[in-house]
């Protein structure tokens, strides 16, 4: 009896599982430009970039140039490259002054099958470590200030060939290829070591463009029509797609974006708590407050968008992306209150 019972239980709450509304979300991205941790002086605009190889091995290997060098990847995000050094506002040089490389061959084991069992045999095993010195300078010319000053930054890296059971291999690698693989180390790091700098400065003192995704709550289900939703989605799709701007001023793209407001509101209108078959139940409700959350940042009403995102966090199915939404948007807005070209 007990067992039907528990039966009859299991059937029922796979049927109201099932015909419970759940909301479904579709994401918008938006493009915007990310502001400075530690902004510069508003009256800096341009900057020259300096690199100086004094490693002959680098630049001598398959037509690997200083000249080729200089226009790989370094770069200030937000800020005007000149080609004239009496016209930058910032100096961004690199220096790099030192290579060398060691190679090793040690002796090992290594497991392989024989006679259907795993069995240890001796082994050799190569390893070339290749690493480079640098110093790197930014220098902010218009205001006489050193910004970034770093000697003798070390990269390295390694090539490890792993255990291999032909003794007598890794000798043959190391003469055939040990200089080559030494100078293609050299290469990768130079590329990574300029745009990290790249990188490191346009994160802490430049404007780089990012993208930023949130999800949009619209409703599942046979049983009601959720097509308003659906409709909502799509034209708020449409207007950060076709913007080129973070914020939305133009009027008639404002009034459709408060026109999806309104579809929200009235959805929340018809919310019925504790209630699973309810058109607007307690999973969707937290996610209609996100969209209202979202819509009233992209016309740049902190306020309303704070008030809704805390409304948000009220349901356990909406919490994590309302968190997400109102971290984001005080980021965002105390980057620009801390900017000189925002203020």
């Amino acid at each position: 009896m007990i067992k039907y019972f528990l039966f009859i239980y299991s059937l029922l709450f796979v049927f109201l599982s099932i015909s419970a509304q759940k909301p479904s979300y579709k994401n918008i991205s938006i493009k915007y430009v990310k502001p400075p941790t530690d902004p510069l002086p508003k009256n800096v605009k341009t900057y020259y970039t300096e690199i100086l190889n004094t490693i002959p091995e680098i630049a001598d290997i398959n037509g690997f140039t200083i000249k080729k060098i200089k226009n790989i990847k370094l770069r200030f995000n937000g800020y005007t490259k000149t080609e004239e050094s009496t016209k930058a506002h910032v100096l961004l040089k690199m220096n790099f002054h030192s290579a060398k490389y060691k190679s090793e061959i040690n002796k090992t084991t290594t497991t392989v099958k024989k006679d259907g069992e795993r069995v240890e045999v001796p082994a050799e095993q190569l390893i070339i470590t290749s690493s480079i010195k640098s110093d790197i300078l930014m220098r902010d010319v218009l205001n006489g200030k050193d910004i970034i000053v770093q000697k003798d930054f070390v990269s390295e890296q390694i090539y490890d060939t792993g255990a291999m059971e032909q003794i007598g291999l890794a000798a043959k690698i190391l003469k055939r290829d040990g200089k080559k693989k030494a100078f293609g180390m050299y290469r990768n790091m130079l590329d990574k070591r300029i745009l990290d700098f790249s990188d490191m400065i346009s994160e802490k003192y430049g404007y780089t463009v990012k993208n930023v995704s949130f999800k949009i709550t619209m409703g599942k289900g046979k049983k009601y029509d959720y097509s308003n939703l659906q409709q909502a989605f799509d034209s708020i799709k449409t207007i950060t797609k076709n913007t080129r701007k973070l914020f939305i001023k133009d009027e008639k793209s404002k009034q459709k974006i408060k026109n999806c407001i309104n579809i929200w509101q009235n959805a929340i209108a018809e919310y019925e708590p504790n209630t699973k078959k309810a058109k607007i139940n307690d999973k969707i409700i937290g996610g209609l407050y996100n969209n209202m959350a979202i819509a009233y940042f992209l016309m740049k009403d902190w306020e309303k968008t704070y008030e809704y995102s805390e409304k948000g966090k009220v349901y356990k199915t909406s919490k994590k992306r309302s968190d997400y939404i109102s971290k984001f948007c005080k980021n965002l807005q105390s980057l620009r209150t801390k900017s000189p070209l925002y203020n």
